[in-house]
């Protein structure tokens, strides 16, 4: 089933789906959901983009294959809870540590924090 299809089942149940969540890259260059498609679900049912996995690690590069993914990050109208674990860019950290970024739509403020395991 496609995630929309899902969503559009749950509310025909009186449900209310308030999340997405998705693992962007099984590695940096492998498979990933189609984010600019679950980024235009999450708008138009206000509902937040969660993103975590280590293709998120290429935020960090100027690779050109980003671009989607920043564009998400981008766009004011929808909330995204991202999620990085720091050892997929710092293999030398003696411990995983993971940086979270919280931004809910219309708001340009962010919580952001690191979290040891």
């Amino acid at each position: 089933h496609d995630v929309a299809q899902l969503v559009e089942a749950d509310l025909a149940q009186g449900l209310l789906p308030i999340m997405v969540h998705t693992v962007v890259g099984m590695s940096p260059y492998a498979y990933s959901d189609n984010i600019s498609h679950l980024e235009e679900l999450c708008t138009n049912h206000g509902m937040v983009l969660s993103l975590d996995g280590p293709g998120l690690a290429l935020l960090l590069t100027k690779d050109p294959v980003v671009q989607p993914l920043l564009d998400v990050l981008m766009n004011p109208r929808v909330s995204v809870a991202l999620t990085l674990p720091l050892y997929h860019v710092f293999h030398e950290l003696p411990t995983a540590l993971w940086l979270t970024y919280i931004r809910m739509a219309d708001q340009a403020n962010l919580a952001m924090e690191i979290v040891p395991p």
